[in-house]
């Protein structure tokens, strides 16, 4: 860091005014100007205010002393989460500030994509999403209407590449919702930040559904787009009646309120499960319509509902992957983890109270247990996001599988990017045990 006082700061702010607000964060924040990076969280009760109060904080950063090149990344989200608590009632004021120095040899770009052609790969203007491989990871955030999928195959896509993020919640159809700087984006537009150097991002993602079924598991044998038609040679919508009417009532209800599914690559070995809203069906092709385009024939497929304890006990377990991986990391003569110094947590609008029973701060309670260290707390920031952008499972550890680079859009998801500050000799240690990983540490 740039001086030893001057490290990654959450701050919030219930302010009913959202100038006063902003005021409120950056006059919490000590050594504001050795700050290079900067989040801004607002919550719905101010995301009226938003473009003023963009433009005041990043005037005000300038004032004070900020660095002139500190970037600043505005989001509109559903709540809004720092100071190790959840602000998830949307008629609840909150906004929340991030923001820390970036480590000595840490190289940082912001990044956007503004939705001005009807396709990504018809848009030939706009070059600023064209990193070059040194770039490793990426934040990115953007509104319901920018296509991000294929932004993220088209534009980020890269081996290796650890990209994590989620999808602003705008108060009105045609408001900007996304800003880096003082300079708001239109409709359909991503921006993000890409880290090289000394500065990378390590994901946990935490799933939001449980499997039913006793967590039986199939493959799909016949599909068609997003058109599941068959599972272990059965006709997919006859088994799901199968089931339906042979599950326990407590299930019953659960799938007549809210039936999802998990899809998991070949390759996964069936573990860490993507999961997808069922669409609908085609009785006539005894098929099942899921929101995803990468389905494939030979893929796991399991049904899926909400359920809260159990989304809390994944949360936990992935807590528990994520240290553990970082613990082997950390005793590899041959690669080192680095030193997290904050984390963003994304998590879906539907999660919260609302998924716990009424009990407050689960997520980030757990998110903070990711960055605990005998030096100082952990620090926490992030919002409730329309969907969740990062890889399945983890990423970013050498001791994981070697990353493929995919990451994907999440429903009902907690995803949490751990910014960890490298050496030179840990970063490059780092980079080369993953490329020659094949074994998780989990089998």
């Amino acid at each position: 860091m740039t001086t030893q006082e001057a490290q990654w700061q959450s701050h919030i702010s219930t302010h009913m005014n959202g100038l006063s607000a902003v005021d409120k964060l950056l006059d919490d924040v000590t050594h504001l100007e050795e700050m290079d990076l900067a989040f801004l969280f607002v919550g719905q009760a101010h995301a009226s205010e938003f473009e003023a109060m963009v433009t005041h904080a990043y005037q005000k950063l300038i004032k004070h002393g900020c660095k002139t090149k500190i970037q600043l990344i505005s989001i509109i989200g559903g709540g809004v989460i720092g100071e190790n608590v959840e602000i998830d009632d949307p008629q609840r004021p909150g906004v929340s500030l991030l923001l820390g120095p970036l480590p000595e040899g840490a190289e940082v770009r912001t990044i956007e994509y503004s939705n001005s052609a009807t396709d990504v790969k018809d848009n030939k203007k706009d070059t600023t999403w064209k990193l070059s491989s040194k770039y490793d990871s990426c934040l990115v955030f953007c509104d319901p209407w920018a296509p991000v999928e294929n932004i993220l195959q088209e534009y980020l896509y890269q081996p290796g590449r650890v990209v994590a993020g989620g999808i602003s919640c705008p108060y009105l159809a045609d408001q900007s919702s996304v800003a880096i700087n003082d300079r708001l984006f239109p409709q359909g537009s991503m921006i993000g930040v890409a880290f090289a150097g000394n500065l990378g991002l390590q994901t946990m993602v935490a799933q939001g559904c449980r499997p039913i079924a006793s967590g039986r598991t199939y493959k799909i044998t016949a599909c068609e787009g997003n058109l599941v038609t068959g599972l272990d040679g059965q006709p997919a919508l006859e088994l799901l009646q199968q089931l339906a009417n042979t599950a326990p009532p407590e299930e019953q209800e659960q799938i007549t309120s809210g039936l999802l599914c998990g899809v998991a690559k070949a390759s996964s070995c069936g573990e860490d499960f993507l999961s997808r809203q069922i669409m609908g069906f085609a009785p006539s092709l005894h098929g099942i319509a899921i929101a995803t385009t990468n389905v494939e024939v030979g893929d796991h497929f399991c049904f899926q509902v909400r359920d809260g304890k159990t989304v809390q006990q994944d949360l936990q377990l992935m807590v528990q992957r994520t240290n553990a991986a970082r613990l082997f990391d950390n005793t590899d003569s041959d690669a080192k983890s680095g030193h997290p110094v904050a984390a963003l947590q994304i998590s879906c609008v539907a999660r919260g109270r609302g998924m716990f029973a009424g009990l407050p701060n689960v997520d980030v309670s757990n998110v903070m247990r990711l960055l605990e260290s005998p030096e100082r707390g952990p620090v926490v920031g992030g919002f409730f996001a329309n969907g969740e952008i990062g890889p399945v499972g983890l990423a970013g550890f050498s001791t994981t599988v070697e990353h493929s680079g995919n990451s994907y859009l999440h429903s009902f998801t907690t995803v949490a990017a751990i910014l960890c500050k490298y050496t030179t000799e840990d970063h490059n240690r780092s980079s080369r045990s993953a490329q020659t990983e094949s074994l998780d540490a989990w089998g």
